[in-house]
C-alpha cells in the first residue's frame, strides 16, 4: 500500500515494488509504505510489513541516494519475513530457549 506524497516517495514505493515483484513466497505479506512530512527537515518513510514498524528513513529536502534505501528496506523486509516464518514454525522451541 502506498502513502506516499511527495515525488522522493513515489521513487521509492517505485523502486521497492520493482524489487519485491521478484521476491519469492511473499503471497500473505502486506506492506504499507507511508510518508510523513517533517515541518523544515524533509521527510520520513516508514516500511510496515502486516502493521509491524521493520524499516524508517529520514530524507532531506534535496532527496539523496535513492538506491541504498530501498535495499536496505528491502532486506529489512526480508529479515522481518524470515523471522517471522521461523517464528511460526518452530514448535520444539521452549519459550526459555531451550
Amino acid at each position: 500500500m502506498d502513502q506516499s506524497i511527495s515525488r522522493f516517495g513515489y521513487q521509492f514505493y517505485y523502486d521497492f515494488s520493482q524489487l519485491w515483484r521478484e521476491l519469492p513466497n511473499t503471497s500473505g505479506v502486506n506492506i504499507t509504505i507511508k510518508e510523513t512530512v517533517l515541518p523544515r527537515a524533509g521527510t520520513r518513510l516508514d516500511v510496515r510489513m502486516n502493521r509491524r514498524l521493520v524499516y524508517s528513513t529520514a530524507m532531506g529536502r534535496r532527496g539523496g541516494p535513492m538506491d541504498e534505501r530501498v535495499e536496505a528496506a528491502l532486506f529489512a523486509v526480508m529479515d522481518a519475513m524470515a523471522s517471522d516464518r521461523y517464528q511460526q514454525g518452530s514448535p520444539d522451541l521452549a519459550e526459555s530457549g531451550w
